[in-house]
């Protein structure tokens, strides 16, 4: 699958941490944005080859890290 976006970061939120894909904020399968709870995750998961591995998972029917941080 062909990536969609060209940088992966991370923003500060009101409660906890965000990866963003070109400044847009990484969503469940619900719609909500996804918060990840510290910011080490939440850089691990912005980081290559973490990124590839956060594309698959939000694609997934239901992904557990979606289900436990939101």
């Amino acid at each position: 699958m062909k990536r969609f976006w060209h940088e992966a970061t991370v923003a500060e939120v009101e409660n906890g941490w965000q990866v963003q894909l070109d400044d847009r904020a990484v969503r469940t399968q619900g719609g909500r944005a996804q918060v990840i709870p510290s910011r080490a995750l939440a850089e691990a998961l912005a980081a290559e080859p973490a990124a590839d591995v956060l594309e698959r998972a939000c694609q997934l029917p239901s992904a557990p890290s979606a289900a436990i941080y939101n």
